[in-house]
């Protein structure tokens, strides 16, 4: 009988990734939305990141992956988008995968939220001849590869994920329709079946201190819902700016990864992975490459106009206290505010009831307005382009235009959570923060405390001579 020889370790490798559809993903944890779309929800900040490995090295024929990811989270409206594309070759075999994901949000308490979302895709699998070590170019097997159409196939799925504060947990499970296909020439056939892949992860971020973060992790998947392929491990984070990690990268190998960010927005990581096993160290290490892009979140824009800013004060009776047009930390008393020229001076109830237009020009100004006020009629006055005071900066969100800081400043107004906005000269930002503090120690009680249910939240420092 003619054979053929395809590389035996290829045929291990097989055996090891449990199927093509469970690539393994070092760095998962960088966007989880690759194994559970549902995740896409979990941040309210768009992102495009880019993943590239190649496991196994000392192998011909190894895994090398490549996939693609963009997110659109809404969360004023509970629901968020993605598009995933991925492509994967092993041995003879090269995988296209690319699907659509719908997310929705249901908020539980205000701590918690729980994430849903269907996903829509199309996965072509495709053989390459030319990439075989054949003896005999007439051998049937080898002429069923050259003779077979590239199989085609719906890819749907289904995730869930629960999110409290800092952890978060999630489901996923996806099914091909016509999950087997064969390639047949005369009495051989070659068979693929890629019928079901099943996922959870689990991961917690604990904060330490104000400079150290922890984050234990811990993902599983399931082909046909057996053979798992586990990784577990820890991450540790510096400042939120600088992380290093060991984890358990699943077939017996052992990961140490490590990555920062570069300015908020950009985010770089690299991961390395050991063979401990004698049976695995045949395959050689591997390598991940990810990157990633921060977009901000996506919102209207809304027109500032050039107004003088209004203050605010209470009922006569009221002496807690009002806000100024300085943006300062100070606050006056009702009577004192009466002083002062070309100032308008109007009750905050008496706005309310006649639903005029007010324009808020500091922090206070829009805290002593409280909420249920219609959004519509505030109009958040332009800032100077000048540093903001020393201080250390509860915040929440970065834009490059200061229509998109005022509608999230909005966006919060009307969730409760008072908040503005400072300009930073150096890089041309606008930032929104919900609070300021003169010491670290007390910007982080509200950051890690006080706030939980908002996820993208970092201390930012100001110090200027």
């Amino acid at each position: 009988m003619k054979k053929f020889l395809i590389a035996i370790p290829v045929f291990m490798l097989s055996q090891l990734l449990n199927g093509q559809l469970a690539t393994r993903i070092d760095q998962v944890y960088q966007d989880w939305s690759l194994i559970n779309p549902s995740a896409i929800n979990a941040t309210n900040k768009s992102q495009v990141s880019m993943f590239y490995n190649r496991l196994f090295t000392g192998v011909k024929g190894s895994p090398t992956n490549l996939m693609a990811s963009a997110t659109f989270p809404n969360p004023d409206k509970r629901v968020g988008l993605g598009f995933n594309l991925a492509q994967e070759k092993i041995g003879f075999s090269t995988l296209f995968n690319g699907y659509v994901s719908y997310a929705y949000t249901l908020p539980i308490s205000k701590k918690s939220r729980m994430h849903a979302a269907a996903s829509l895709g199309l996965l072509s699998q495709r053989f390459n001849p030319n990439a075989i070590d054949v003896i005999n170019q007439d051998d049937p097997y080898y002429l069923s590869l050259q003779q077979g159409k590239p199989a085609n196939r719906f890819d749907f799925r289904v995730s869930a994920s629960y999110q409290l504060s800092g952890f978060i947990f999630g489901v996923s499970s996806g099914r091909l329709a016509k999950p087997r296909f064969d390639f047949d020439y005369y009495n051989y056939t070659a068979q693929y079946s890629l019928a079901n892949l099943t996922n959870a992860f689990a991961s917690a971020k604990i904060k330490l201190n104000k400079d150290i973060t922890i984050q234990p992790l811990f993902t599983a998947n399931f082909f046909n819902f057996k053979d798992p392929l586990v990784q577990f491990g820890t991450n540790v984070y510096m400042r939120d700016a600088i992380w290093i990690g060991v984890h358990s990268a699943g077939n017996k190998n052992l990961s140490i990864q490590i990555g920062g960010n570069i300015k908020n927005t950009i985010k770089v990581g690299y991961s390395y992975s050991m063979p401990f096993a004698a049976s695995s160290k045949l395959l050689g290490s591997g390598h991940e490459f990810y990157t990633a892009i921060q977009l901000g979140r996506t919102s209207e824009l809304v027109s500032d106009m050039g107004y003088e800013s209004i203050t605010l004060i209470g009922d006569e009776n009221d002496t807690t206290g009002t806000a100024n047009n300085n943006g300062s930390d100070g606050q006056k008393k009702s009577g004192e505010n009466n002083q002062g020229s070309g100032t308008n001076v109007i009750s905050v109830e008496s706005i309310k009831l006649r639903n005029d237009t007010i324009v808020i020009g500091s922090f206070e100004e829009i805290k002593f307005l409280k909420s249920g006020y219609d959004t519509s009629k505030i109009l958040l006055k332009s800032l100077e382009q000048i540093y903001p005071p020393n201080g250390y900066y509860v915040t929440i969100g970065v834009f490059k235009n200061e229509a998109n800081a005022n509608k999230h400043i909005k966006n919060m107004y009307v969730k409760g959570t008072t908040s503005y906005k400072f300009f930073m000269p150096e890089n041309q930002y606008y930032y929104v923060y919900i609070f300021r503090s003169d010491t670290p120690e007390e910007a982080d009680v509200i950051k890690w405390q006080e706030q939980p249910e908002i996820l993208d939240i970092w201390t930012k420092r100001i110090y200027r001579k």
